[in-house]
């Protein structure tokens, strides 16, 4: 039996290697499934995103642009009225629009003209790399309120030498980002280009927590950018994550999904695969276990009969014993070899018809009567007759 456990040990190990392979190579093909599905829906909730707050943008320069225009119309027609006009106008503002907490004229150095709060740091951010949709609006950096919160700066020219200094509040970057599905981990994030947080999906109160440092810098592209699986340095998080970073506004949009969350269905996958893979591994081992144990009991009795045949064979000899035996099934007389060279004999079976040819005559029927009621009773022969050899010699 070794030659066929050998054989089935190869053939074992061969279908192991196969599954394991085969598994592998699924596993490996779903988890690419899935990433690559969740790095599409990061990248649709950045685009989708980024719709959202070119809207917001595009109306806030409107609102801002707007009363822009009309403080230089006022300058232009009646400059001696033009202040309060102006004035007025910028009530108006930010009486239609909630999110402009505050709107300061300002000149070029960012000191206030009139009344209000200025910015000394305005000439350091008017430049065309903060200019917004390649329009008027410009966007600076964030500004804790006195009476708690943030605001993000934001100007808009109204004349050589004057500008409407916006202070706009937080929350309208945070519609844009609320009330996406993210899953539990997920996140859609808004931040400026030097590393300042608007707006945050999982958590709104980081805004006013500053980001880790150092922040990786980005450079601006058209397309929504696929950024694969990161860990955020906020949370320490796993995210397949996707940026939008466009050359027409400041701002950079971030939007991840969990890598826990997207892969927890793949665990399960795996779990299965590994368990189908172990089941076989039991049932191989079971199955080779069992063949070797009967190729033992087989080889310990086989080594039996072999010692005890030549055991037999050694009785035969040294008393002189001759063996024979009646196979009822099929009429066969078989006898051993001592037999066959006490007698002779050319073979060691024959037909039993053929044997009584060579009994003597007058012991045949008494003898075939013998041989019938033994073999129909189940019992043994013991009966002494004639054998008449080829010789013509009578023992």
């Amino acid at each position: 039996m070794s030659q066929p456990l050998r054989q089935v040990a190869v053939f074992g190990a061969v279908i192991a290697l196969l599954l394991a392979a085969t598994l592998a190579i699924m596993l490996w093909n779903d988890r690419g499934s899935r990433l690559q599905a969740a790095q599409r829906q990061s990248m649709a909730l950045a685009t989708g995103s980024d719709r959202l707050l070119r809207a917001e943008l595009t109306t806030m320069e409107r609102a801002l642009r707007g009363a822009a225009r009309d403080g230089r119309e006022y300058y232009r027609q009646v400059p001696e009225r033009a202040p309060a006009l102006l004035a007025a106008s910028v009530r108006g503002t930010l009486e239609r629009n909630t999110d402009l907490a505050a709107i300061t004229v300002v000149d070029d150095a960012g000191m206030p003209l009139f009344e209000g709060r200025g910015d000394p740091t305005l000439a350091q951010w008017v430049v065309p790399e903060n200019r917004v949709l390649a329009g008027e609006l410009y966007v600076g950096g964030l500004e804790a309120l006195p009476g708690g919160g943030m605001v993000l700066l934001t100007a808009v020219p109204v004349q050589p030498g004057q500008w409407l200094l916006a202070r706009v509040r937080l929350a309208v970057f945070q519609r844009v980002v609320s009330g996406l599905d993210t899953g539990r981990s997920g996140v859609v994030s808004i931040s400026s280009r030097q590393g300042a947080l608007l707006a945050h999906s999982l958590d709104p109160s980081a805004v006013e927590r500053p980001l880790p440092r150092p922040i990786r810098p980005l450079p601006g592209a058209d397309q929504v950018q696929a950024l694969g699986v990161t860990t955020s340095q906020m949370d320490g998080v796993r995210r397949v994550v996707a940026v939008s970073a466009p050359r027409d506004y400041p701002l950079i949009l971030f939007a991840g999904l969990s890598y826990d969350e997207v892969m927890a269905p793949w665990r399960t996958y795996f779990y299965v695969a590994c368990g189908i893979y172990l089941l076989y591994l039991c049932g191989f081992a079971y199955l080779y276990g069992s063949m070797r144990r009967g190729a033992q009991r087989q080889a310990r009795l086989a080594d039996e009969l072999r010692a005890g045949a030549a055991e037999l064979a050694l009785a035969h000899q040294v008393g002189k014993v001759g063996t024979w035996s009646i196979d009822r099934k099929d009429g066969i007389l078989h006898w051993s070899a001592l037999t066959r060279r006490m007698f002779a004999l050319p073979v060691r079976h024959a037909r039993l018809e053929e044997f009584y040819d060579h009994v003597h005559e007058e012991d045949r029927p008494w003898l075939r009567e013998q041989v019938r009621q033994a073999t129909e009773a189940g019992r043994a022969v013991n009966a002494l007759f004639r054998l008449v050899l080829h010789d013509g010699s009578v023992r």
